[in-house]
């Protein structure tokens, strides 16, 4: 008997608005036949409670802002001189989006649904990484969108069934990561070209300085840690698409579950995806090009990421290796585009924010943020940071999903006692590692080493945004157009 069939109405609707994760919703509605026609009876009301959930906190009047500011600005829209963008453009700028509460504007509302509930898939993903027991094994898989309750997977093959869901977190946790991944694909939309072009460069770089200004050192640390997720999941689609063969392992160790390969010093801590990227052996191009294209993809945001990773997910390695050899090939070719229209270094690392807002977590992040060259290596701090961000270290209000406990991120002093191994030693582990998780997936040896074919195009001229309905089309081949 379905115990929810004893509850009136409104109590299941309300149990409903407690709830705010999608990935909850899903599971209950699986479990309970009753709740499932309630979801379908009230669907317009529960979303309503789901985005007004997400919609509480610590500024969140700015993170509605930016969630309106993602909705408006559709990068599909061809024409020479949008008047209509620009109009959006200056209204986010001066925080004037009208506020679809207020209008009552359903249309509106049931847009930043759709925004809200597709982006919480990856920040999901990204929580369930960053504090599984293996962190370097779990960015491997790549994120489950159509079913994140699946657990953490490299195809077939289950790396751990623990799936994190907001409702997991503490309040603060989940809205500071809510409104870090919106804030970072805002970013990316500010810096795409078509945006960058309908304004001049006093206007863009006015916009761009404002919103860079009205970050704390806090929330700069978390879109940072936003990027390098993104970062880590293209290095995830570089390594689903690395050629190796099983033949090669099993002639190089024993690759039985008694005897797995040991990743060394520091790809047992950290998953690097511009190694992933080295890993792949695309036809040689020049290294600083290869490298500048890991971190080019990453700036156009969850759009790409999303269309590549439900392409991957359904795909051979072959399929995904073509697609990348295309466009990185295209690139190759003009190597112009890939940055002439990026006028503000939103994503530049290098700059700091020194603004704290008096909180702890602020003096740590500038405490981390600085290198003493007397303490240790820039190359240390460096990797210490890459491991602290792979671990939501900013977001986390306390260590209850970590299994280990604050040891789940090491000291300096920690990772001293290591020192780097020979990179073509790692090299080698990593790609034995994965031709072993590829024979546990049921993935078959590649047949066509050493040949490289052109990804076909398709009549994609523009990347879909990751929150609109896109139903079975193809990936795109967007640099095709441009």
């Amino acid at each position: 008997m379905d115990c929810f069939s004893k509850l009136p109405p409104e109590l299941r609707i309300r149990i409903f608005s407690q709830f705010l994760s999608t990935s909850t919703i899903f599971r209950l509605v699986q479990a309970s036949p009753i709740m499932f026609s309630q979801y379908k009876a009230s669907k317009t009301t529960i979303r309503r409670h789901y985005v007004v959930n997400l919609l509480t906190g610590d500024r969140h009047e700015d993170l509605l802002q930016d969630a309106l500011g993602l909705l408006y600005l559709d990068l599909a829209d061809n024409r020479p001189d949008n008047h209509v963008m620009k109009h959006f453009i200056r209204q986010w700028k001066s925080k004037l989006l009208p506020n679809p509460f207020e209008e009552k504007d359903q249309a509106t509302i049931a847009g930043l649904y759709n925004l809200f509930s597709s982006l919480s898939m990856f920040v999901e993903d990204y929580i369930s990484k960053a504090t599984s027991s293996n962190p370097p094994q779990a960015y491997l898989c790549l994120p489950q969108i159509d079913d994140p309750n699946r657990g953490l997977y490299y195809k077939e093959h289950s790396f751990s069934p623990r799936h994190v869901t907001l409702d997991d977190l503490t309040s603060s946790e989940c809205h500071s990561l809510i409104r870090a991944f919106i804030r970072n694909d805002m970013f990316c939309k500010i810096q795409a070209p078509k945006v960058a072009l309908l304004t001049d460069d006093n206007e863009y770089i006015a916009i761009s300085e404002k919103a860079f200004e009205e970050l704390t050192n806090c929330e700069h640390e978390a879109v940072g840690c936003v990027f390098d997720y993104v970062t880590a999941v293209y290095g995830a689609l570089f390594t689903a698409s690395t050629r190796c063969s099983t033949r090669h392992a099993s002639s190089t160790l024993q690759d039985t579950p008694a005897n797995p390969a040991h990743l060394l010093h520091p790809d047992n801590l950290c998953f690097n995806p511009t190694l992933a990227f080295d890993d792949m052996k695309l036809p040689p191009q020049r290294i600083r090009l290869g490298r500048e294209y890991v971190h080019y993809l990453s700036l156009l945001g969850f759009d790409l990421l999303r269309d590549l990773v439900r392409f991957a997910n359904k795909a051979q390695p072959e399929d995904i290796r073509s697609w990348f050899y295309t466009i990185h090939s295209h690139w190759q070719k003009s190597p112009h585009m890939l940055f002439h229209s990026y006028r503000f270094p939103f994503f530049d690392w290098t700059n700091s924010v020194n603004r704290r807002d008096g909180s702890l977590r602020s003096l740590l992040v500038q405490r981390l943020s600085a290198v003493d060259s007397n303490q240790c290596s820039p190359m240390l701090w460096h990797t210490q940071r890459i491991i602290f961000r792979q671990r939501a270290w900013v977001f986390l209000d306390n260590t209850q999903l970590l299994q280990t406990g604050l040891d789940h991120f090491p000291a300096i002093e920690d990772l001293e006692k290591h020192r780097f191994m020979r990179p073509a030693e790692r090299q080698r582990l990593r790609l034995l590692q994965l031709c072993q998780y590829r024979r546990e997936a049921g993935i078959e040896d590649t047949q066509n080493e050493g040949q490289e074919y052109v990804f076909k195009a398709n009549d994609e001229d523009s990347i879909p945004r990751f929150f609109d309905q896109s139903g079975n089309r193809d990936v795109t081949t967007f640099w095709q157009h441009i």
